[in-house]
């Protein structure tokens, strides 16, 4: 298999670094750049210098992604996982995680390929690399931080970059991606367990009848017909979407960690095949799933992480026949939380990529259309979606720090009663008076001509019997001055 211009570049900058003595690096590209190609060229160069190699994996769709590559370039390897076949006299292995960790391995592997190498910082990882000290280690990612957005620097000494998603997009091997969020969930007081929502509280808030009648009633709105897989909170939150896409006609069915193997490939074969139009899952279908044919992510369950929010959309962007644009119908204000798939997300391998302490901050380079509710760039004045005229963003306010006091209107001085009323006057502008008694309490603004000001005063002072003294100190404090001799002519 010949691998692309970008593809084969990435490699030599890669053998460039471990000529110049680094041991450890990660090879970081987006989701449909050819990562595992990548891979099984690199893998079949070290077999045939006789040197073993050991591929990690923490997933089943990700073993045999890796083992039909390798096949492809007719590398003979074996796979150690619960299930499969095992052959340990295969120089080159595919390993599960989970598998490796618990067999004894072969003790001469030179080279340890990670995939999703941003879930390498886990103790499992840690203790099968730990067995292998003078091998060369190469981490594969699309998203080189951890699910907290912590840097990878502890495992990793250098990184890689192949491609970005622009660059993908421009060179056609990606398809680029339209972005709605038709609807805003709260999201306020839910507590974060670990690195993200508590599930159990985010649950609450989004598995609700019509939250879910919203995530059916804009697929049929902007995507009818076509393939989409929807990323849900819990499988309850899953089932409830499929349920309701099936009573509205669109065939749509759930996968979870516990639906049996052949369940689930036979649910993913009707998704290629179009006898089903929704694949719900949680958990499931955002590493390692490849189908070219599904356009749609569904994203029901909102995240902190920007590395999850990746890996979802990502699945959506391969290349296809029928496929224009990718869309992303945001129903968990993810896109407005971490930004497009297309944004620039690199970071310090070490410093990670900081993380949003507050789940409702957006982005502030992003709107969305209130008519169609797609999510644009915020300097846009048009929706090219559907031709709304958006207008300007109002400009932020700024703030300053201080304390906060409670504001009462004052007591009238008449009655005593604290309510009052704002009303015109023709000649002073617009005043306070006591709703209570009637009397007037004080003017708003500066818009009453001083003379005006002086000569009402002057006339209610006689209508009281109060001294003239009372009109001028009530000048003085409206206007920082005393009444000058004009003002008094007048």
């Amino acid at each position: 298999m010949n691998l692309r211009e970008y593809q084969l570049e990435a490699v030599e900058n890669l053998r460039e670094k471990i000529r110049a003595g680094l041991r450890s690096l990660v090879l970081v590209s987006p989701t449909g750049s050819g990562k595992t190609v990548m891979a099984s060229h690199i893998i079949d160069n070290a077999s045939q210098k006789g040197n073993p190699v050991l591929f990690l994996a923490h997933r089943k769709e990700l073993i045999d992604q890796a083992s039909g590559k390798l096949d492809t370039f007719e590398v003979p390897h074996g796979v150690i996982m619960a299930g499969y076949p095992l052959d340990s006299t295969a120089p080159v292995q595919v390993a599960s995680v989970q598998t490796a960790i618990r067999r004894k391995l072969p003790a001469n592997f030179k080279l340890i390929i990670v995939d999703e190498a941003h879930h390498a910082a886990a103790e499992s990882y840690k203790k099968i690399i730990d067995l292998y000290p003078d091998a060369i280690v190469i981490g594969l990612t699309a998203t080189p931080y951890r699910a907290d957005g912590r840097g990878l620097g502890n495992i990793f000494q250098d990184w890689v970059r192949v491609a970005s998603v622009t660059d993908l997009v421009d060179w056609g091997f990606l398809v680029p991606a339209k972005y709605w969020a038709p609807e805003s969930i709260d999201l306020q007081g839910v507590k974060r367990s670990k690195v993200d929502f508590d599930e159990t509280e985010l649950a609450g808030r989004v598995n609700k009848p019509r939250l879910v009648g919203n995530i059916v009633e804009h697929y049929s709105k902007i995507a009818p017909g076509e393939r989409a897989i929807c990323f849900a909170v819990n499988c309850d939150h899953s089932r409830a979407i499929v349920d309701t896409f099936n009573a509205s006609g669109i065939p749509a069915a759930h996968l979870d960690a516990e639906t049996p193997r052949g369940k689930r490939e036979d649910i993913l074969a009707d998704l290629a095949l179009g006898k089903l139009l929704i694949v719900s899952n949680c958990g499931i279908l955002s590493e390692g799933y490849d189908n070219p044919a599904i356009s749609v992510c569904i994203q029901a369950r909102p995240t902190m992480s920007l590395s999850l929010h990746l890996q979802q959309i990502g699945r959506v962007l391969r290349p296809h026949p029928d496929k224009v644009v990718a869309k992303v119908l945001d129903h968990a204000g993810n896109t407005l939380r971490h930004g497009f798939a297309s944004d620039d997300h690199l970071v310090d391998l070490s410093k990670g990529i900081g993380q949003k302490k507050d789940p409702q901050e957006k982005i502030p380079t992003l709107r969305t259309c209130s008519q169609c509710y797609a999510v644009l760039p915020a300097g846009m004045t048009e929706c090219p979606s559907c031709g709304a005229q958006l207008g300007a963003l109002p400009k932020p306010v700024k703030t300053a720090a201080g304390n906060l006091r409670e504001v009462a209107m004052p007591a009238c001085e008449y009655c005593g009663s604290e309510k009052s009323e704002k009303r015109p006057h023709p000649l002073h502008g617009t005043g306070i008076w006591c709703s209570v008694c009637g009397h007037h309490l004080r003017w708003l603004g500066k818009q009453v001509a001083p003379k005006d000001f002086l000569k009402k005063q002057l006339e209610l002072c006689g209508t009281k019997g109060w001294k003239p003294g009372r009109a001028y100190v009530l000048f003085q404090k409206r206007y920082g001055r005393w009444p000058s001799q004009e003002d008094r002519a007048a």
